[in-house]
Parts: structure tokens; C-alpha cells; sequence
């Protein structure tokens, strides 16, 4: 009886403890999601997805960690990186080293100043610290590609069904030699192509090569098909790759993928926010680009198309705790270019918005311009005659903006009084 009474609470004890084992890495993979992004940016002519799962193994926090940084210029950053060892020593490298990344891209966006940075951080905390990390600014606009490596698996290219790494401008890891000096490439990345960055849990496994295990994964990146989503290729790799009952390390994914370019048709989505109307007028931009249309034509349609987005950013969420949609829809049939900028907020009275100014400028440039307002929002019409010169030389083809229909016609509506404040 006093045998049987040990091993059942020896049984209780380790119920216990493995209930608590299960509770400490509960909290620990909560705080590793807390210290990710909680959401990725909305960028016209890109598609964006990122995955993290914890180890199973480990209660303690890891240090593997991804982001995504809108930058000056329309341009994007896009990192991933992995601090050596778990532990909340980890945890804290990882949350300082991705804060200033992001600081000194903002400062100068250049792939080799912002390592530089990052080195002079890890280079000065206390204790010694090792992270590796591999960064990338895209061009929307243009497809260009720079990058910088620092120790860290490569990136992928996926494009016209293999898997291509980026190799060159490799370096050792932040934080281990004296002065960093750090090397930069560059590419440009084909419309349609994704690019893969990874940490090392997702490809490395005892007794297997890396290389073997990188190899695999842009294989297994190359087979899924591209109409399937970023989503669901970041679910696949995960599927694939990793045991859902023993994952020894953490893992961090992030997937970008330059969209392809369709003829005659734009259409750009974004929350109205005046840090996006740089976004907005890239992609226009680029679009028009491609389409043959001169560039002082270009900036005049830019600049009428940005004052229709200005005023849907300052006046149409006004009464809104939050900002609500800003919709760009463009169309080119022949020598006519239509711009539809289209909002589903509550505009305020004229006299109580003051301005004027933008509409008048719009008339000046466009051939047209028609105001609506209804009980779901204002749409601005814009169009103008254009001329179309050849193409630019589409080797290398830069990434252009995601495309859908041609928006239904509307019928002519005046621009009233009250619209000339707009």
C-alpha cells in the first residue's frame, strides 16, 4: 500500500511539472510573437507573408526574428536574423538589434551602412553576443535588388520553377570581428519571382548538409504553384520540413514575390494613411513607365492623381478613429488615360474643410474631371488624353503593381460647388 501510494504521487508530481513545462512555453512563445511584427506592410506591386514557430524542445525564448520596413523612396527592407542561444539574454539581443535595423534603414537605407550599424550595436553590448543576418532593399519600381549577408542561410530566388540562392556580398556574422566591413550585391527581380528568407531551424538537421537541406527547400519552394498564394507556400515549407512533434529550433519565414505585369489595367488598394501616398504614386508611376507614356505626361497625372489621394488621406476618415481604404483604379485604352481614386468615408461640409486648391490643380492638368459622391463614398474621375511611345526594353522586367479589371463606367456627375473644396 505505502508503494502504491509513492508512485501515484510520484505520478501526481509529474503531471505537475509537465503541466507547468507546457504553461512556461506557452509564455515564452508568447512573448517571442509579441516582440515579431504584429502585422506586414501593404505595398502596391509586391505580395508579402512570413511564418514563426517555436521549438518544442526548449521552454526558453529563441532568437530567431524577421521584419519587414517601409523605407523613403517607395522602397521596402526586408530582414531576417537569428541570435545565437534561447534565453531572455537572447530575446533582449534580438529586440535591440531589430529596432536599430530598422533606425538605420530609415537613416540611410543601403544594405552595407545598415550592417555597419548593426555591427557597432552587437559590437558594444555586453557579454558576447553572435547574430547572424541577411538584409534586402527592393525597388518596387525598378525590380532592383541590393542585399548584404552576414552569416545567415542565403536568400532564395524563385522564379520559372527552380530556386536560385543569392549568393555573394557574404560576410561574417554581426558582432565577431573587430570592424565590420560589409560587401553588397545586386540583381533585379523578375515579375512573378519570390524571394524566400529563412532561418536556419527550417533547412538544418543532424547528419544532413545544409547545403543539401537549402538545396531541398528551393525545390520544394519551385513546386508550388504560383497562383496557390504566398500563404499557402509558407504553410507547405512548414508542412514539409518540419516534425509537428519535436521542432528543435525556432524557425522565422518570410516571402516576397514581385507581381507580374498586366497590359491596360492598374489597380492599387491601401489604408489611407499619408505614409502611403509614396507608395501609391511608385506604382502608378512605374505603370505608366511600361506603358509607353512620356514622362512629362506621367508627372502631370501623378501630380492630379496625388492631389485626389491627399484629399482622401486629409478629408474622407476625418470623423473616423480610423483610416479607411484608399482605392487607385487606372485604365489606358488607346491614347486615353482614366484614373478613378475612390474612398468609402463621410466627407465633411465644404465650408467646414476649407482648401480648394486641389481641384482647381487637377482641372488644369487632366482633360476631364468628375466628382461623385454617395451614400458609400466619393470617387474622383480623372482622364486625359496621353501619347504612347514605345516600351522600354522590358530585359531585366521589373516588378509592376497587381492589376484587376477595368472599374465599371460611370455616369458623368459635374464637379458641384461643394466638390471645388475637395
Amino acid at each position: 500500500m505505502q508503494e502504491i501510494q509513492e508512485r501515484s504521487q510520484a505520478q501526481e508530481l509529474l503531471i505537475r511539472e509537465e503541466a507547468r513545462a507546457r504553461h512556461e512555453h506557452d509564455v515564452a512563445e508568447t512573448l517571442q510573437r509579441s516582440l515579431l511584427p504584429d502585422r506586414l506592410p501593404d505595398v502596391p506591386g509586391i505580395e508579402l507573408a512570413a511564418r514563426y514557430v517555436a521549438a518544442t524542445t526548449d521552454v526558453q525564448v529563441g532568437g530567431d526574428w524577421y521584419d519587414v520596413v517601409q523605407l523613403p523612396g517607395g522602397l521596402v527592407g526586408l530582414a531576417v536574423g537569428d541570435v545565437a542561444g534561447h534565453g531572455l539574454q537572447a530575446a533582449a539581443t534580438m529586440v535591440q538589434v531589430r529596432v536599430a535595423l530598422r533606425a538605420y534603414a530609415l537613416q540611410d537605407p543601403t544594405p552595407a551602412a545598415v550592417m555597419r550599424g548593426v555591427h557597432q550595436l552587437v559590437a558594444r553590448l555586453p557579454g558576447p553576443e553572435m547574430v547572424t543576418l541577411v538584409y534586402l532593399v527592393f525597388d518596387p519600381a525598378s525590380g532592383e535588388l541590393r542585399w548584404t549577408n552576414a552569416g545567415h542561410p542565403p536568400a532564395l530566388v524563385i522564379h520559372d520553377g527552380a530556386g536560385s540562392p543569392l549568393s555573394g556580398a557574404l560576410t561574417p556574422p554581426v558582432g565577431v570581428t573587430p570592424n565590420g566591413s560589409f560587401a553588397e550585391g545586386k540583381t533585379h527581380l523578375p515579375p512573378g519571382a519570390t524571394l524566400l528568407l529563412y532561418t536556419d531551424g527550417l533547412v538544418e538537421r543532424r547528419g544532413v548538409s545544409l547545403l543539401d537541406g537549402i538545396d531541398q527547400l528551393g525545390r520544394e519552394a519551385a513546386a508550388v504553384p504560383t497562383e496557390d498564394g504566398l500563404e499557402s507556400l509558407c504553410d507547405r515549407l512548414l508542412h514539409t520540413f518540419l516534425d509537428d512533434t519535436r521542432i528543435t529550433d525556432d524557425v522565422a519565414v518570410l516571402a516576397m514575390r514581385a507581381a507580374p505585369s498586366v497590359e491596360g489595367r492598374l489597380e492599387v488598394r491601401l489604408p489611407a494613411e499619408a505614409r502611403n501616398l509614396v507608395h501609391v504614386r511608385s506604382a502608378l508611376r512605374r505603370w505608366l513607365q511600361d506603358a509607353g507614356v512620356p514622362e512629362e505626361q506621367t508627372n502631370e497625372a501623378l501630380v492630379a492623381c496625388g492631389e485626389a489621394c491627399a484629399n482622401v488621406v486629409q478629408h474622407a476618415y476625418s470623423g473616423s478613429p480610423d483610416a479607411g481604404d484608399l482605392l487607385v483604379e487606372a485604365r489606358l485604352d488607346d491614347e486615353s488615360l482614366q484614373l478613378w481614386v475612390h474612398d468609402d468615408g463621410e466627407w465633411r461640409r465644404a465650408a467646414e474643410r476649407g482648401g480648394g486648391w486641389g481641384l482647381q490643380l487637377m482641372h488644369a492638368l487632366m482633360d476631364d474631371v468628375e466628382v461623385e459622391h454617395t451614400a458609400t463614398g466619393t470617387t474622383v474621375h480623372l482622364c486625359r488624353r496621353v501619347t504612347r511611345d514605345a516600351p522600354p526594353d522590358p530585359a531585366p522586367s521589373p516588378a509592376a503593381p497587381p492589376l484587376a479589371a477595368a472599374p465599371p463606367e460611370r455616369p458623368p456627375v459635374s464637379a458641384s460647388d461643394e466638390a471645388s473644396d475637395e
